[in-house]
């Protein structure tokens, strides 16, 4: 959860994990402390990335998995 994601897409994704029944944790992530994010250049994406990979890596043993996905493009 940030501050660039919409209210209305985070309460989707929460009401999706629900209707689907799988675990859901909410990661809270501060993009916008982020020089390199808030220059808003064409690279801003990846900082968006950073910070929230930063903090999923911090949480894999807490988490027990082995591997980190983002399966938010199609192609993915």
């Amino acid at each position: 959860r940030s501050a660039s994601l919409a209210e209305e897409e985070y309460r989707q994704a929460c009401e999706l994990a629900a209707a689907i029944g799988i675990r859901h944790l909410v990661i809270d992530t501060d993009e916008l402390s982020s020089p390199g994010y808030v220059a808003n250049a064409g690279d801003r994406c990846y900082h968006c990335k950073s910070e929230l990979y930063d903090r999923l890596v911090a949480m894999r043993e807490e988490l027990a998995c082995a591997v980190i996905a983002n399966g938010a493009n199609v192609d993915d």
